[in-house]
């Protein structure tokens, strides 16, 4: 299966992308972890500890959620700003913000069992 990765800049197109689950607690223990990373993620905690920024997700995350093939590009939603994340019953919204880096998300919501995964945006040709 191919995924889109990238083309142009998500920001600008206001991308959102929507996970839902069948496991509210899932998706719950999803949206904290993306929320962790996009609020409380130090950069400078991975350099002190001569680690990458992945290594250092995972280490934190890893026993929680799944984080699958999960690289230091994807871990990109962590260091920007203005990214939004939502639970609304068994729904994860997030808006990448500042990020073009929409892989990350997906594959979090892909390898932690959201059953649908939908993108929205004003898209144009």
């Amino acid at each position: 299966m191919k995924i889109w990765k990238e083309f142009g800049s998500s920001h600008s197109a206001n991308v959102t992308i929507v996970g839902k689950f069948s496991d509210v607690k899932k998706a719950a223990l999803l949206e904290e972890a993306i929320r962790d990373l996009c609020e409380n993620f130090d950069i400078r905690e991975c350099q002190e500890n001569a680690e990458s920024p992945s290594q250092a997700f995972k280490r934190k995350w890893e026993e929680k959620i799944t984080i699958y093939g999960f690289t230091d590009d994807d871990v990109d939603i962590g260091s920007q700003t203005n990214t939004a994340v939502n639970l609304q019953g068994d729904k994860l919204t997030v808006q990448p913000g500042d990020s073009s880096n929409i892989y990350g998300i997906i594959k979090l919501l892909m390898y932690n069992e959201a059953t649908e995964i939908k993108m929205t945006g004003p898209f144009h040709p």
